[in-house]
């Protein structure tokens, strides 16, 4: 069994449906390869490459192969952002409520919007203090960074 089967393996019947529905947010489609690969790996059984490429492409050429490899990349990016998001969803420490306060902070600095951003900071290094999470000072130091480079270009600061 590989990795990416044996992450598959690991969801139970309620996350299989989740990752279905998940896969399908942005298109929905009918003849899905992605996950047409999800279901032949879910089976548990090991499958050769080459059967598996036969299964989803009807052929086993070289460029079969190499969109298999494509597909399972994409599979397995799918299955990564679906483990985060459901992670961070079931998580409601302190620390996971900083650290979207922090992806938030450099979201808003990315997109050039300071004096959201700055709040936002505020509001992170209050909590951080406040519960006493000292760690945090090494997520806000490329935050500040990344408000130091903001504030050069906005010509704040030279």
């Amino acid at each position: 069994m590989d990795n990416l089967q044996e992450i598959i393996c690991l969801l139970n019947k309620d996350e299989e449906r989740e990752i279905r529905q998940f896969i399908n947010r942005q298109k929905a489609k009918k003849n899905r390869k992605d996950l047409e690969l999800f279901d032949i790996l879910l089976n548990n059984k090991p499958l050769k490459t080459s059967i598996i490429v036969q299964k989803l492409y009807k052929k086993d050429g070289t460029k079969e192969k190499q969109a298999y490899h494509a597909l399972r990349k994409r599979l397995l990016d799918h299955l990564r952002e679906f483990i985060v998001v459901k992670q961070m969803d079931q998580d409601t420490s302190i620390d996971s409520k900083l650290m979207g306060q922090i992806s938030l902070v450099r979201y808003l600095f990315d997109k050039n919007n300071g004096r959201l951003a700055w709040k936002y900071l505020r509001k992170a290094e209050k909590l951080a203090a406040e519960t006493d999470q000292f760690y945090c000072s090494m997520v806000f130091i490329p935050c500040n960074f990344n408000m130091l480079t903001w504030m050069m270009q906005m010509n704040w600061i030279k």
